[in-house]
């Protein structure tokens, strides 16, 4: 298992994974192959995109903006996915030891995320000493 910064040849097979984990419940999102590659292209001109390679396949990705507030201080994980027969094998648990190590290496001092508390991995955040925060709302209006 390598964990490392994805190519762009990379981009198909993340792009597939985002489609496939983003449009099952609970998120039930409906991405076409189409709209999610154009989605990691958009990705990959702000954030970093890390991928799983396992033997030359890609097992999983994450995306971080290291943008998203002061830059050197916290990282924003933007999306998280594992392909559906890799998922329970602690490969987001490796991409998560491997990226927070990279920045924090780099100083950065904080990682922050947003997950859906339906998710089947809403209890890894906890195993992996994350905490829910209780200042911040996700605000969500309607247009």
């Amino acid at each position: 298992m390598k964990i490392r910064k994805a190519a762009r040849k990379d981009f198909e097979d993340v792009a597939k994974i985002y489609k496939e984990g983003f449009s099952e419940p609970p998120y039930n999102e409906g991405w076409t192959s189409k709209e999610a590659r154009k989605k990691i292209e958009v990705f990959s001109r702000y954030c970093d995109i890390w991928v799983c390679d396992i033997d030359g396949e890609i097992a999983g990705f994450m995306i971080v903006n290291p943008h998203q507030w002061k830059d050197g201080e916290t990282i924003f994980r933007e999306e998280t996915g594992v392909k559906k027969e890799f998922r329970r094998k602690g490969i987001a648990a490796e991409m998560m030891k491997k990226v927070f190590d990279f920045y924090k290496k780099r100083g950065y001092k904080t990682s922050v995320g947003i997950i859906n508390k339906k998710a089947k991995s809403f209890g890894f955040i906890k195993k992996f000493g994350m905490k829910v925060d209780k200042n911040n709302l996700l605000a969500i209006k309607e247009l």
